[in-house]
């Protein structure tokens, strides 16, 4: 069974950005709780059997946040940090990334509270088809539509759309990020990297510069991370800096991040690629760039850190890796911060184009894809820099204010997964807490 979950009848306090953008778009108090509270917040049990017999009792969350522009979308995250606050956060992120780049969906967030490095094959299998089952009458192609996440990739998303299909009937486009033979995008493995340097690039260039002889420092090298360096590199930039979870590696002069690529690849840390001089991990954060790109998990840019950093721009890769008190110091030095909801959404992009590809029967090829990203994500970064001139304010409230903007304009979807869950109440179901009413 569901287990029941308090729902609060407050609306959440926003962040200082979004605080800023519902001011200026002048929204009224049952406008702003839309905006801001759930619909739902799904918190049920997940009983994962591991090799040596044992079972354990998994917490498992998906926030369905806001509908009213296509179905919920969101990816399922497993970190042994997982929690419901941090997946309201998220899933609130999506609603607004999703409208401001004009995918037509919606936003949500799933995770699982794990640490899945220990996993075998076998046991990561069961925990997908698990959260298949789990969410089955959530998950849908027009209803939910999850995608993979921190620690989750295509991989897992196979297993989760098989089972899917054993209990609801087949459907490819009832889940993103699946591997290519299974209906994937060509180009989403790398669609949130690449469309970040799509950003940075166009922004560069709409602001008089250009990314050719940039230098760069990434935080993270997982695959957004290592396909912001890559395409950088690929671009004309250099890439001065890299940092994993095990150590950092610096060179003024420019990595070999194809070196950087094929260590990670082979499972060693980047400090035994071969290339530049190891460092601390956290070095990354003080090296002389023109652009620092963390890409790995939230919180990592605060006050300190922000004060310490020595770059121009900050590229978001990650989700939420900038504090509002980060922010406001990076405001306060100049320092242009290209923010998540528009710096890594190249990832939503690509789960639209595969979700609607599915849907028709066909594939984009590579080049029909990354075109057709940079479209998407130039049009978006245009309508945010237009914003911040009009409002002079950050780009961070000018993405959310177009965010804000699109949502209003959308209204009430007519229809959607309520039909499927039951009537929007405080509490439909045990553990499923609707706020659409409250």
């Amino acid at each position: 069974m569901d287990r029941s979950i308090p729902a609060s009848t407050r609306t959440p306090t926003p962040p200082p950005a979004l605080e800023a953008a519902l001011g200026l778009a002048g929204v009224d108090a049952t406008e702003r709780r839309r905006l801001l509270a759930p619909d739902r917040i799904v918190r049920r049990p997940l009983p994962l059997r591991f090799d040596d017999g044992t079972t354990r009792i998994l917490e498992a969350y998906r926030v369905q946040h806001d509908d009213r522009r296509g179905p919920y979308k969101g990816g399922l995250r497993v970190h042994p940090r997982v929690d419901e606050a941090e997946v309201v956060d998220l899933a609130a992120r999506m609603t607004y990334k999703t409208a401001l780049v004009g995918v037509p969906f919606g936003g949500a967030k799933g995770g699982v509270r794990l640490d899945p490095r220990p996993l075998s094959d076998t046991e990561r299998e069961r925990l997908a088809r698990g959260l298949a089952r789990v969410f089955a009458d959530l998950f849908g192609a027009d209803t939910d539509v999850p995608a993979p996440d921190v620690n989750t990739g295509p991989r897992d998303m196979a297993w989760l759309v098989d089972e899917l299909g054993r209990l609801n009937g087949p459907d490819r486009a009832a889940v993103t990020g699946k591997p290519v033979e299974m209906g994937g995008s060509v180009g989403r493995a790398s669609a949130t990297g690449r469309g970040a340097v799509d950003v940075l690039e166009h922004h560069l260039e709409a602001t008089g510069r250009t990314l050719v002889g940039a230098r760069l420092a990434v935080q993270g090298f997982g695959n957004v991370g290592s396909w912001i360096a890559r395409e950088a590199v690929r671009r004309g930039a250099v890439v001065v800096a890299v940092a994993d979870q095990y150590g950092a590696v610096v060179e003024p002069d420019g990595l070999d991040v194809l070196a950087l690529v094929d260590a990670v690849a082979a499972g060693r840390p980047v400090h035994d690629a071969g290339t530049g001089r190891a460092r601390p991990r956290d070095s990354v954060l003080g090296v002389d760039c023109d652009v620092f790109a963390p890409a790995a998990l939230g919180g990592v840019i605060d006050a300190d850190v922000a004060t310490r950093l020595r770059a121009g721009i900050v590229l978001e890769g990650a989700n939420g890796p900038t504090t509002p008190a980060g922010d406001a110091v990076c405001d306060a030095r100049g320092i242009t911060v290209l923010p998540d909801i528009l710096a890594n959404a190249g990832g939503v992009v690509g789960s639209w184009f595969e979700w609607e590809d599915n849907r028709a029967g066909r594939q984009r090829d590579l080049v029909e894809h990354d075109r057709e990203l940079a479209t998407v994500l130039h049009r978006a970064h245009d309508a945010v820099l237009s914003a911040s001139w009009r409002h002079a304010c950050s780009l961070r409230v000018a993405a959310h204010l177009v965010a804000v903007q699109r949502l209003c304009a959308a209204g009430a979807r007519p229809s959607g997964p309520a039909g499927r869950i039951g009537a929007p109440s405080l509490v439909s179901d045990v553990g499923v807490v609707d706020l659409r009413a409250a």
